[in-house]
């Protein structure tokens, strides 16, 4: 795509922007496909096809995981519950539970950055059914890893004081099959959750307190960063161009899509955000891997000088599925032998 190649310079042009302006969701000419793309039954019908939003915070995608975490409630009839962490403080017999102004507090510790979760949240929804992504290492090797994408089955809770606390959970990743040939459900796995250390401080107070924190390595799936979204490739996705502070991370949203035509725009945007100057930096690595590119073009040519002998350039076209007769594959049948 030619609007990628700008964007990735950051020398996008005003038509471009009018290009993409046909996909902001509240652009009167957006077509009734594009709208139709963040249609929250494509969650359940056909979650691999549905469409997340991709956005730069941390904050964004929370409110957003939340609004859709009840719209699903809504749409599959189930009740919209928030599962709280356990958050404690001491060792051993003296560990206690958080409490009052202390436990306010505690949950008030999110993480607000443009990168991935580094720890568990403290306040997340969780609807069996849903979509959800991993947000810990916890078997690379295996497939279960920080944004492994899965989905919710089960999950077991104790409630405190009208609050709901996950104890465990049951968890489908595509990525993750079991080496027991007869087990029913090959990608099943059974998530607990995971601990790590946080600071807060009570109101009106500067004093850093620790606590432990104790919560599923689970977030909704409906939305995740720019950050998470490198090396993604989704046939359908919406993305919030509005919110990206430099080129790199339009072009990282704006390049997860395979096709415009499962494209859709939050919000509407302005021509800076895809239309600036790039960093040194920037410009430099670029350059290095324009050369690099060069290179290694000039090399497969010389090493492939047989193949371009009989086959003209221009001539060569990538094959999505076999041909259906030798006149379909667009090469000569006569190929000269590779040399010795």
């Amino acid at each position: 795509m030619s609007i990628l190649k700008r964007l990735r310079k950051g020398t996008c042009t005003e038509n471009d922007k009018a290009i993409l302006d046909r996909y902001v969701l509240s652009n009167p000419d957006s077509s009734d496909a594009t709208k139709d793309l963040t249609d929250i039954n494509r969650w359940i019908d056909d979650p691999v096809h549905a469409c997340p939003l991709i956005v730069y915070t941390n904050a964004a995608r929370d409110r957003h995981n939340n609004s859709m975490a009840k719209a699903f409630a809504a749409a599959t009839g189930q009740v919209y519950h928030v599962y709280h962490s356990h958050d404690t403080r001491g060792r051993g017999r003296r560990r206690k539970q958080l409490t009052g102004l202390a436990a306010e507090a505690a949950w008030l510790v999110v993480f607000t950055g443009s990168c991935i979760v580094a720890h568990p949240m403290p306040k997340v929804p969780y609807l069996p059914g849903m979509a959800v992504f991993c947000t810990e290492n916890l078997a690379t090797e295996l497939g279960i890893s920080n944004g492994s994408p899965g989905t919710l089955v089960s999950i077991v809770y104790e409630e405190i004081d009208g609050r709901r606390y996950a104890i465990s959970a049951e968890v489908d990743f595509k990525a993750y099959k079991s080496s027991d040939a007869d087990t029913p459900y090959p990608h099943r796995v059974l998530l607990k959750p995971v601990t790590t250390t946080i600071h807060f401080c009570l109101p009106n107070s500067e004093k850093s307190y620790s606590a432990t924190r104790s919560q599923l390595p689970l977030i909704p799936a409906y939305s995740f960063t720019s950050h998470n979204a490198q090396g993604r490739s989704l046939d359908v996705c919406c993305i919030d161009l509005a919110s990206c502070p430099t080129i790199q991370s339009a072009y990282v949203m704006l390049s997860r899509v395979r096709s415009l035509k499962g494209l859709c725009i939050l919000r509407p945007f302005r021509l800076d955000r895809i239309q600036n100057h790039i960093s040194q930096e920037l410009r430099e690595e670029l350059k290095r891997t324009d050369l690099k590119a060069e290179r290694t073009k000039a090399y497969s040519r010389e090493r492939l000088s047989w193949f371009y002998s009989v086959v003209p350039e221009g001539q060569v076209r990538i094959l999505t599925e076999p041909p259906t007769s030798v006149e379909d594959s667009g090469f000569d049948i006569e190929m000269a032998p590779a040399s010795d």
